[in-house]
């Protein structure tokens, strides 16, 4: 059985909406603040960062504390939680693996995250895979991406520029800012794929717009 709860499952729901949001409210940076920082201001940038991760902490602390497995995983790892205050390390890996092997996409996520940063278990880059392909295969963009750097960049026992070409572009098909700069780098240098340098722009301006601000600067150089 699942440790997590459809209420957990909306705090994460709303957590996620919330920071994708640009609505202005007591927690959000304004819109002004934010034109600024999507203009280049480095102050701006700054703030606008700080006040979205504050509230990610906010919202991950509230579905760490309706028992969400992974949550406590990233207050652990991104928010330096003190280890004592989540469950102690073998407890922790085993239920976030109960729930990856259940099906969970986030903790396979999550699970790969931590193979990937040899948080909590062993460094080890071929597992880390192994689960960002689970991940990926479920519809996690942000996997397909990971999966795809991995491949590229050879992390693992298996190196291959056509894989990776492949799972970019699944992510940048789910709208994923990172996934869609990284394509458009693959299709621009005919890496793993094809050269087209028209499909590249496009996959530039998707990630341009999904806010990747090294898109918007390589597209400004064009």
């Amino acid at each position: 059985m699942k440790l997590h709860s459809t209420s957990t499952f909306a705090i994460i729901a709303t957590a996620l909406c919330m920071l994708c949001s640009c609505a202005s409210n007591n927690r959000h940076p304004n819109r002004q603040l934010i034109n600024k920082a999507d203009n280049g201001n480095m102050t701006a940038q700054y703030k606008v960062a700080e006040a979205y991760l504050a509230l990610a902490e906010e919202y991950y602390r509230m579905a760490a504390d309706n028992g969400y497995e992974p949550a406590k995983v990233r207050l652990q790892t991104s928010f330096h939680e003190p280890k004592e205050k989540c469950y102690e390390d073998s407890t922790l890996v085993k239920q976030v693996t109960t729930n990856a092997e259940n099906g969970d996409t986030y903790s396979q996520l999550t699970l790969g995250d931590m193979y990937y940063y040899g948080d909590s278990v062993t460094q080890d880059y071929d597992t880390a895979m192994l689960w960002y392909e689970r991940a990926a295969s479920h519809g996690s963009a942000e996997a397909c991406n990971k999966l795809g750097l991995c491949l590229y960049l050879g992390l693992g026992s298996h190196k291959s520029q056509q894989d990776a070409a492949y799972w970019f572009e699944k992510g940048a098909q789910l709208g994923h800012a990172d996934a869609c700069y990284n394509y458009a780098v693959c299709l621009q240098k005919g890496a793993g794929t094809k050269q087209n340098k028209r499909a590249a722009i496009s996959y530039l301006k998707k990630a341009a717009e999904l806010g990747h601000l090294r898109a918007k600067k390589m597209l400004e150089n064009q």
